[in-house]
């Protein structure tokens, strides 16, 4: 899901808050907001792609002053299991062959995240996931993530489940003016990433 949260009317509270329901129940639906994920998403997501022209287009799509190297993302993939030691075998084996063949898997594609709004204020921050897109959702799937979504959340188009979010770089790039007193913001999931994704520079997630 999705991730260019500084120039999009969306509210990530909210956005947040549902793919943290999703990920509890074990279902990634990545067409959540259809508009957001599909700005990321490769126009060949169907076939796999070398990985040297997957790393280029993620940096033209994603301009940035320290742009992804191919030993930077190989490198990131290959530790996967020291964050994700139950990750299962088919997820692992795809991306196992980002490492192995030099390849960009069909159904996986780079997406970044650039703002992370708190109770503290809303930091800027350069966060990039590899994500694996999941499969398309039975009826009764389909029905049991709608209902656990809140109501300000829209759907539009056919909801996926089963897929894998890992993030591959976190970097903090500025903050808001600190403020007195209060305790520690928590560090939230971002969306369709998870929990203790590798590398974590934020001391608590995905």
């Amino acid at each position: 899901m999705a991730r260019h949260h500084s120039s999009r009317a969306l509210d990530l509270n909210e956005y947040m808050k549902a793919l943290t329901i999703l990920l509890t129940a074990g279902l990634l639906a990545f067409s959540v907001s259809a508009q957001v994920e599909n700005k990321e998403m490769r126009p060949d997501i169907d076939k796999d792609i070398p990985l040297t022209e997957a790393i280029r287009r993620a940096n033209e799509q994603f301009p940035d002053a320290q742009p992804l190297t191919e030993e930077e993302v190989v490198a990131a993939v290959q530790a996967i299991k020291l964050t994700h030691p139950d990750i299962k075998e088919d997820i692992y084996v795809a991306y196992l062959r980002v490492v192995k063949e030099r390849v960009l898997p069909k159904n996986m594609y780079f997406s970044q995240i650039t703002s992370w709004n708190t109770q503290y204020g809303v930091f800027r921050v350069d966060w990039k996931d590899l994500t694996l897109r999941g499969r398309a959702a039975t009826a009764e799937e389909s029905k049991a993530v709608l209902s656990k979504l809140p109501g300000t959340v829209s759907v539009g188009g056919p909801i996926r489940v089963g897929g894998f979010g890992y993030r591959i770089r976190a970097r903090f790039v500025s903050s808001p003016p600190p403020i007195e007193g209060g305790a520690r913001a928590t560090e939230r999931s971002a969306p369709g990433v998870e929990k203790g994704a590798a590398p974590d520079a934020a001391p608590t997630r995905r």
